[in-house]
């Protein structure tokens, strides 16, 4: 049994220190929160508009020469089905 307590002691003593710097970062997060600015109004405006996409996009990018935007949407397997494509 003695290498079952010894576990048993190592896990406790990782919680404890787990939930110690748990502790220390929230104290940290509210430090540096505290030392931020409010920001009452953001004046955003779109400048074009991306249509295409018939559901929510996922995810975007640029290309590397920073000329297009490449994106996926929700329903890219209703158009692209990889068992169809495999080579």
């Amino acid at each position: 049994m003695a290498d079952g307590e010894s576990k048993a002691e190592t896990v406790e003593v990782l919680s404890k220190e787990a939930e110690t710097l748990k502790a220390k970062l929230e104290e940290e997060l509210s430090t540096v929160a505290e030392r931020l600015e409010v920001i009452n109004y953001l004046n955003i405006k779109p400048r074009r508009v991306l249509k295409g996409h018939q559901a929510k996009v996922l995810c975007s990018d640029w290309s590397p020469d920073k000329r297009h935007i490449v994106s996926s949407s929700q329903y890219f397997d209703d158009y692209f089905n990889p068992e169809t494509y495999k080579t």
